[in-house]
């Protein structure tokens, strides 16, 4: 997922608000006051923002530096419109999943700062999630203030609201939140996919399957992940994906009734992220999976 910095996108900010567009140039003196204003009139950053987008190609020069406008790349990631298409309509509860989805994306990504900015097409296919639909999850989102635009294009950023509401949302997993259901009721449907009642399988080709078609051991389970998270903590291992599943496994053991089949696949995933981590406390972990 890319993130920008404020200060990197800032100069197309600047021709936006000019008006300025690939077909549509704008004068470079005038850009370069507007900049410098937004900037305080730093030398360093002013440099710093306007290297970027040259660098990234997101501007272009005419006329003997005279005057300067955003390429069809930059156009794009500023207006947020890169993908086509109607795309189909959505249910309430599946445009609230979506809701939170969206949201968490950008919390994930920004590691809940509000210093990162993001295009909202790229979220959207980070989530599967087609234009259009896409559009109306971040406009709904804007208007209740969980996410703040930027300029005048698909550029967004999560607000301090947003921040408290998906913080809030993962600390009540079993509980449904203003805008969004329960948590670990979003967890259960996106993390079903194919055929989860298959035995999960550890180890090389030749070992022995640990999981077995019979109920999950909770119990078992919450110990054996109350471990991992004591050894990953021992070893200092810092890995995301690891930890969000995590959060993931723990928010579905903490419903009255899990579901086997969820808690399988979550431990399937945790496996396979453990497999790559080089540490004997870890493989040991790996074999002694609840069944």
């Amino acid at each position: 997922m890319r993130k920008y910095e404020y200060i990197e996108i800032l100069p197309l900010i600047v021709l936006k608000e000019g008006k300025a567009t690939n077909s549509m140039p704008m004068k470079t003196i005038i850009f370069t006051v507007e900049l410098n204003k937004k900037l305080n009139h730093e030398r360093e950053k002013f440099l710093q923002a306007v290297k970027f987008v040259v660098n990234e190609g997101y501007v272009e020069s005419l006329r003997d530096d005279n005057f300067i406008k955003p390429t069809v790349k930059g156009d794009e990631l500023i207006m947020g419109i890169n993908v086509t298409g109607v795309g189909k309509e959505m249910e309430l509860e599946e445009r609230k999943e979506h809701r939170y989805r969206f949201l968490k994306e950008v919390y994930k990504n920004s590691n809940g700062s509000q210093s990162y900015l993001f295009n909202i097409a790229d979220i959207g296919k980070a989530i599967n999630l087609d234009m259009n639909n896409t559009r109306n999850v971040a406009q709904y989102l804007i208007d209740e203030d969980l996410i703040e635009p930027m300029a005048l294009g698909g550029l967004i950023r999560i607000s301090h609201n947003g921040i408290k509401e998906i913080e809030g949302a993962d600390e009540n997993p079993t509980n449904p939140s203003t805008y969004f259901p329960p948590v670990s009721q979003i967890i259960n449907n996106v993390n079903v996919h194919g055929d989860n009642s298959a035995p999960l399988q550890v180890g090389n080709t030749n070992s022995q399957q640990n999981i077995s078609n019979s109920n999950i051991n909770i119990e078992d389970t919450k110990h054996w992940v109350k471990l991992l998270e004591e050894i990953i903590e021992k070893e200092n291992i810092r890995n995301q994906e690891l930890s969000e599943e995590i959060e993931t496994i723990k928010a579905l053991l903490s419903t009255q009734k899990p579901k086997d089949s969820f808690v399988k696949k979550s431990i399937v995933t945790i496996k396979d992220i453990l497999t790559g981590i080089a540490s004997e406390a870890i493989k040991t972990l790996i074999l002694s999976v609840p069944s």
